[in-house]
């Protein structure tokens, strides 16, 4: 009887899951007031394939997530009014301990993919972030993007001073500890304000909800996504803690995260590729290299 009531409220949002944990726990529940509702989110997909950029997709990018048993990678395209369309999201299955193999493998095949646009032509990631934070698979990481510059190894940072993509340090040093030419790069990553941006995207409404238009930064989410993707995405919420006597926000998790993680890093991605900062002149010219073909 409880597990039905639990997949009752799961299915009802906050409201019910408070309901839950209050009235058959005998539980405290944190309201999550931050975090989207996964279930409207699942209700508002578009119909368009996996894997096809998108018309106005003028950037297109990956983050992933290395865990030990595998790699989460989800790849976005961005528009010039900070528009995202989720393209593709992918679980690599494998070890991820030796670089070349397992995971590692899918990646390299990840690195080379061709994507077609909405006319057929063939677009590569722009750039693609890999974290090689807590996850215990740092080196590899850095192997994986050292040779390889459109491939940037990130971590995480958090507070809400951090900028979306900070400033590089090597991390590749000789036994003397000297830095070494061309060696690996690690990128901090302001995940906090991201996140809260991101958060902030997913609620607007556009033409799938009855508006007129899809507003500047709208999320575009497939018919391909299932609900586990949506449970990620909105797997983190803002909660108060007491530190040093004074309440202060933090992120809390509520499960697994991997997918959000992705999107904060691709997020990162285009932030470092301009989304924020290129005129429109700029977007202008990488328009005209990238959308409609003369006489489409």
């Amino acid at each position: 009887d409880i597990a039905r009531d639990w997949i009752k409220a799961e299915k009802g949002g906050e409201r019910a899951k408070k309901d839950f944990f209050n009235l058959v726990l005998g539980l405290a529940y944190a309201m999550r007031g931050d975090a989207p509702d996964h279930v409207r989110l699942l209700e508002r997909r578009e119909a368009y394939p996996e894997g096809r950029v998108p018309a106005e997709g003028l950037l297109l990018v990956a983050g992933c997530d290395v865990q030990h048993n595998g790699i989460w990678v989800e790849v976005v395209a961005f528009g010039a009014d900070r528009q995202s369309w989720c393209v593709s999201r992918r679980f690599f299955d494998g070890a991820t301990d030796v670089q070349g193999k397992g995971a590692w493998a899918d990646m390299e095949a990840l690195h080379g993919e061709e994507f077609p646009d909405a006319w057929g032509r063939p677009r590569k990631l722009d750039a693609i972030a890999v974290d090689a934070g807590d996850g215990g698979r740092a080196n590899q990481v850095y192997a994986f993007a050292r040779s390889r510059p459109s491939v940037f190894a990130v971590k995480g940072v958090a507070g809400w001073a951090a900028p979306a993509i900070g400033t590089a340090v090597k991390v590749d040093v000789n036994l003397d500890g000297v830095k070494q030419k061309g060696g690996a790069m690690l990128w901090p990553v302001g995940t906090w304000s991201l996140k809260a941006e991101f958060y902030t995207e997913m609620r607007k409404l556009g033409r799938v909800s009855g508006e007129e238009t899809d507003p500047p930064g709208f999320c575009h989410f497939g018919d391909f996504l299932d609900e586990g993707y949506f449970k990620q995405i909105t797997a983190e919420y803002l909660t108060a803690k007491l530190v040093a006597g004074r309440r202060v926000q933090v992120w809390s998790v509520s499960g697994a995260n991997h997918l959000l993680d992705c999107r904060v890093y691709a997020k990162a991605m285009a932030e470092y590729l301009g989304l924020t900062r290129m005129t429109a002149d700029n977007w202008a010219t990488l328009r005209q290299l990238r959308s409609a073909p003369d006489g489409a």
